[in-house]
């Protein structure tokens, strides 16, 4: 199983599913502005009958169902796959201490209202994308450090700009 780096950040990572040959399946992680897929056969693979179903011929001619599960609310960049009912882990989970480090900076929600919490969550996913990449552990914490300090920097560059023009 190799993933498979392609620009924006997005990755793709092999499904170890039984009933599908190897690199037959794989999911495509979230990029900015789309959800993450499910490839079959390199190509994005059709749409089920229900919302947010893919369907996949397996080896042995059958037609699965396959859907994609998000992990840590929809904040973890790697999903987990279901296939047929049959769920799929394709990363280990974040440690604790990782997530806590991650999203941090939410704590800004009761402190900036509105405002606080789009610097706070944006901050947070970017935090918990930069923890799913292939920087060394000191680099991921001192570059997650840089964008929670840099939200709350922009934060109060807006609130203040926000506050002069509303005066």
């Amino acid at each position: 199983m190799e993933t498979t780096h392609t620009e924006e950040n997005i990755v793709e990572i092999p499904i170890p599913a039984q009933g599908f040959s190897e690199n037959q399946l794989a999911v495509r992680t979230a990029g900015f502005w789309g959800g993450p897929k499910i490839l079959y056969n390199g190509e994005v693979a059709a749409k089920g009958e229900e919302r947010g179903t893919f369907v996949a011929t397996n080896t042995n001619g059958t037609q699965s169902v396959l859907r994609i599960r998000p992990s840590l609310f929809g904040f973890d960049p790697i999903p987990k796959v279901e296939i047929d009912g049959q769920e799929y882990t394709l990363a280990p989970p974040l440690q604790w201490f990782v997530i806590i480090w991650a999203i941090a900076p939410i704590l800004m929600i009761p402190i900036g209202g509105a405002l606080g919490s789009l610097f706070g969550l944006i901050a947070a996913a970017v935090n918990l994308r930069i923890f799913r990449t292939e920087m060394s552990t000191i680099v991921k914490y001192l570059v997650s450090a840089f964008v929670s300090i840099s939200a709350i920097v922009a934060f109060l560059i807006a609130a203040i700009l926000l506050s002069t023009v509303l005066q």
